[in-house]
């Protein structure tokens, strides 16, 4: 009775924004792509082979801008709308040395936007680890299960070449199962719990023309928690229930960033300034005040907007806008720090990247991106369950990195031909990196290959 109540004022308060809704879009995307794969690695745990994909990219976006309830009025309502995407790569590896399979990679996700607020769900399986995530997990054979929301502005200013709104926070919360792939739709078990808040005071301005946005934020605070289901314990040996939360192991990061600051210009530009602090703990019992450091964070950059594929991006305030620039390039310098994949080490240091993206013709693009990691083991946890587990103790330097370039030629507006040429060394999980891979330790090792694939765009 109390939710019925509570939805029916709702939709009183919405109905009459909602019916005044005005400049309605609907934006269909739909990108199939079939490449093959010839690879090879240092690893003595995996031979080189061949690997055949195909893949899929599909959305489809509704949303509409609402006019002021004041009218006359400049600040407006945020827009309203409701986006759902996926994208999924079935793909499947041969080589002389190990067993021919299929295997699976996609995420999903679901967004609506109504009045002030940003709702989402997301589900991924075996995602793969990115560089600047914090907590290199392993998700070999999971499911990642995610449901949140963002206030991204309470107010928005509307202007004839800008728009403007104001940036606050958010919440999220990530489950995990085990699941392989033919297993899918039931999982064999629970791996754990993650969630992660932030809470800031900042702000946003979109040039309504051309490719050009301000992003800023003072004191943003973003805190991630991972909840595993139990460890053993020395007494007894016995697994820890996951519901007993305040025995439980669990790792987390805290970010705090006194000032961020992004910028993208046509023009070459100081591209992002940032500076704060952070924490990383690995897994290790709640009581071990010994496992948890404080270090500088920073993050530097200098380009201008990178040239397109043929793919336009959503913008902030939900607008479709095609890239133009033919030349673009960005180089940064910033902070590492990262919860290793085992879960049990804490690694510092720093990063440097760099991209270039060139279209010498209309129809071809041409891009290239490089990074590169130095990092050093600062804290291993107390209750790591085997030494053998982690390459190094602490004080271990540890140097990563990957460059890949890429060539997209496009025939006509629906079809483009890509051909990718990749070197990476690092103890990153992927699926598409490394074969018959089992979750939990994943070696330092070299990993390099090429592809070529026809991409399908109807909706270009």
């Amino acid at each position: 009775m109390k939710k019925s109540i509570l939805g029916w004022l709702l939709l009183s308060l919405c109905a009459p924004a909602l019916a005044s809704a005005q400049e309605l879009v609907v934006d269909p995307e739909l990108e199939l792509q079939v490449s093959g794969t010839v690879d090879g690695t240092s690893s003595e745990r995996q031979a080189s082979g061949q690997t055949g994909r195909v893949g899929a990219d599909l959305g489809l976006g509704i949303y509409s801008t609402l006019p002021s309830w004041h009218p006359g009025d400049p600040w407006v309502m945020p827009m309203i709308g409701v986006k759902a995407s996926a994208d999924g790569e079935l793909f499947g590896t041969a080589c002389e040395e190990c067993d021919s399979s299929l295997d699976l990679q996609h995420s999903f996700g679901l967004d609506a936007k109504i009045l002030w607020y940003d709702a989402y769900y997301r589900e991924s399986y075996q995602r793969p680890v990115s560089f600047d995530d914090s907590y290199w997990r392993d998700e070999t054979s999971t499911i990642r299960r995610t449901i949140g929301f963002d206030v991204p502005g309470l107010l928005q200013w509307d202007h004839e070449d800008w728009t403007a709104g104001m940036l606050v926070g958010g919440f999220e919360r990530r489950e995990l199962f085990e699941a392989e792939l033919g297993n899918y739709f039931e999982p064999e078990r629970r791996l754990g719990d993650e969630f992660t808040w932030n809470l800031g005071l900042g702000a946003g301005i979109v040039r309504n023309e051309g490719e050009e946005w301000i992003r800023f934020s003072v004191l943003d605070v973003r805190y991630s928690g991972y909840l595993n289901p139990g460890s053993e314990q020395d007494s007894g040996g016995e697994l820890v229930p996951f519901e007993t939360i305040e025995v439980a192991t669990t790792a987390s990061e805290l970010n705090i960033d006194v000032l961020d600051f992004h910028f993208l210009s046509d023009n070459p530009t100081l591209t992002r300034l940032s500076f704060g602090m952070s924490t990383r703990r690995p897994i290790d019992r709640p009581d071990n005040e010994d496992a948890t450091g404080i270090h500088f964070r920073y993050n530097l950059g200098y380009g201008k907007s990178l040239a397109p594929t043929h793919n336009p991006s959503w913008d902030d305030f939900g607008r479709r806008k095609e890239h133009q620039a033919k030349l673009g390039y960005n180089i940064a310098a910033k902070s590492f720090h990262r919860i290793d994949p085992t879960g049990y080490a804490v690694d510092v240091g720093h990063q440097a990247e760099g991209e270039i993206a060139f279209r010498p013709m209309e129809s071809l693009t041409l891009s290239g991106r490089a990074s590169l990691i130095g990092a050093q083991r600062q804290i291993v946890s107390s209750i790591l369950p085997d030494d053998s587990l982690l390459p190094g103790g602490v004080g271990t330097w540890i140097f990563m990195g990957r460059a890949e370039t890429q060539a997209e030629w496009e025939l006509g507006s629906m079809f483009s031909v890509l051909g990718n040429a990749w070197f990476e060394r690092s103890d990153r999980a992927d699926v598409t990196l490394r074969r018959d891979q089992e979750r939990g330790f994943v070696p330092l090792d070299s990993h390099f290959g090429v592809w070529v694939g026809l991409s399908f765009h109807p909706f270009n």
